[in-house]
């Protein structure tokens, strides 16, 4: 038997598992100390307002996870002042619950245009020349209803300021990526231990899901587990098992 391959069952792995470091959540402070940068990036670059989708760039500045759908829901970060969400109205209670810091929820209805409810509040501030920064990884449909409620600002990518902001990293964000690295080492060690003939890909797949979820994941990792003839890697899922001899 190859070293740390086989020789252990999905139970005895569950049970043993512990987080393997310790570590500390992104503080409010230190969004709001983001959020401070971005602000300083926007007045240096003339920027007036960036627009947030429900993507990593606004966990990163608020912590709100939201999933993206076709309906409109972010954040606006204004060159000065506090930041103010944007939610459907139907979800303004979640939304609430939800928020680590400030308390302007702005809403719309279904009948409503959404692009204009953000294209106003920036020229209620700004005027309606406001030069205004788009979340690189917002749909291009978003970009596309802002041009067409306020073709009179000038869009730029958002990338100016999530960007340097993102890349420098802080002591907290290291260790949380190195918790992240731990964790999944850890668990991926105990997938090979419980490894043996017969073995299909989803019993591997329920175990890593299971592992992830006791060690305090968010959620499942989507594409987690492959076997196939000679290799065993953990990517996608495809249906197969261990065979003798692989």
């Amino acid at each position: 038997m190859t070293l740390g391959i086989g020789g252990s069952t999905v139970a005895q792995e569950l049970s043993r598992l512990e987080q393997p470091s310790a570590y500390q959540p992104i503080t409010v402070d230190e969004r709001l100390t983001r959020i401070e940068k971005a602000q300083r990036l926007m007045f240096d670059q003339g920027i007036d307002a960036l627009f947030l989708e429900a993507t990593t760039s606004l966990v990163y500045f608020t912590g709100l996870r939201l999933w993206a759908t076709e309906r409109l829901h972010g954040a606006i970060i204004p060159a000065d002042g506090e930041v103010i969400y944007i939610s459907p109205a139907f979800e303004a209670q979640k939304t609430k619950a939800m928020l680590l810091f400030g308390s302007d929820i702005r809403v719309w209805e279904e009948h409503e245009a959404p692009a204009r409810l953000v294209t106003d509040i920036v020229a209620s501030r700004y005027g309606s020349g406001a030069v205004v920064a788009i979340d690189e990884a917002a749909p291009f449909f978003v970009y596309d209803a802002f041009r067409q409620a306020a073709p009179g600002f000038d869009y730029v990518n958002g990338s100016r300021i999530t960007g340097p902001c993102r890349i420098r990293k802080s002591d907290a964000e290291i260790a949380l990526i190195q918790h992240a690295m731990d964790v999944t080492l850890e668990i991926h060690a105990g997938a090979a231990r419980i490894m043996h003939e017969g073995i299909t890909t989803t019993e591997v797949q329920q175990f890593l899901s299971d592992a992830h979820l006791k060690l305090g994941a968010d959620g499942v990792p989507p594409s987690i587990s492959q076997i196939s003839p000679g290799r065993m890697c953990l990517e996608t899922p495809a249906r197969g098992s261990v065979k003798s001899g692989i």
